[in-house]
């Protein structure tokens, strides 16, 4: 069990613990607590992830876990409806992520040459990680509020109009430039038809339900093309709710 310390350990509710698949156990008394009609409560949470050598570190990350009462026992909801498009970000990262920060959704593991990349979808965007044997490099399109580590992070902007980056890490370099797309409802429902018949072709690709019965599914679908000592990586993401498409265009390579 993982104790929750630090500074706002004295502000929660007794002593917390995390187990290693990061479910919250609290103690009784705070279960008795939760029988209250006033739920759910939000309590803010401190939890410490153990090290995964060679690339991952002990990072801090706050989370807040909404606790509902269910036969006395506090749980975690999880939703599927995805964030508004203002939300969004980009962050580039010279290290690894913890993969258990991310909703990972749908995952491809492949090797180039002497060298690896992963390709994960998630509930709100995606995680694309290139590995060589002394260096990593990290790309995020996911919400604001998703805790990422601090150290090494390169990029951190909103996903907003158009705009390029390029970041050296190692003998890595990444360069990315990304688009976001505002449509009328009728372009995008034509655009969106488009979109389900491309993403049947492509290396990733996952659908999740829209914000309301009638809202078309929310894309994400990634498309690679390998290089001799890299590749370069098409992510789309679309947001119906906002009647947004979000496309990346993404290159990392081993120089």
């Amino acid at each position: 069990m993982i104790p929750v310390t630090g500074p706002r350990a004295n502000r929660l509710p007794g002593n917390i613990t995390f187990s290693k698949n990061a479910i919250p156990r609290f103690p009784y008394q705070l279960q008795n607590s939760l029988r209250l009609n006033r739920l759910p409560t939000v309590f803010p949470l401190r939890q410490f992830f153990v090290a995964h050598p060679p690339f991952y570190d002990v990072d801090c990350c706050c989370v807040f876990c909404v606790l509902f009462r269910s036969r006395g026992v506090a749980v975690m909801t999880v939703s599927f409806a995805r964030p508004d498009v203002a939300d969004m970000t980009l962050r580039v990262l010279s290290r690894s992520v913890h993969p258990e920060l991310l909703e990972t959704l749908r995952e491809l593991r492949f090797s180039i040459g002497k060298h690896s990349a992963i390709l994960r979808l998630c509930r709100d965007g995606h995680a694309i990680e290139f590995r060589t044997k002394d260096a990593a490099v990290t790309e995020l399109a996911v919400s604001r509020l998703t805790p990422t580590p601090l150290s090494g992070c390169a990029v951190s902007r909103r996903l907003i109009g158009y705009r390029t980056h390029t970041v050296q890490a190692g003998r890595i370099r990444y360069e990315c430039s990304y688009q976001l797309e505002t449509t009328d409802p009728e372009v995008y429902l034509q655009v969106h038809r488009e979109m389900e018949t491309d993403a049947r072709k492509a290396s990733l690709a996952i659908s999740l339900p829209g914000n309301s019965a009638a809202s078309p599914p929310c894309l994400s679908y990634l498309c690679s093309d390998l290089l001799r000592n890299g590749l370069v990586v098409h992510s789309f993401h679309t947001f119906p709710s906002n009647g947004a498409i979000l496309r990346i265009q993404s290159l990392f390579e081993y120089v």
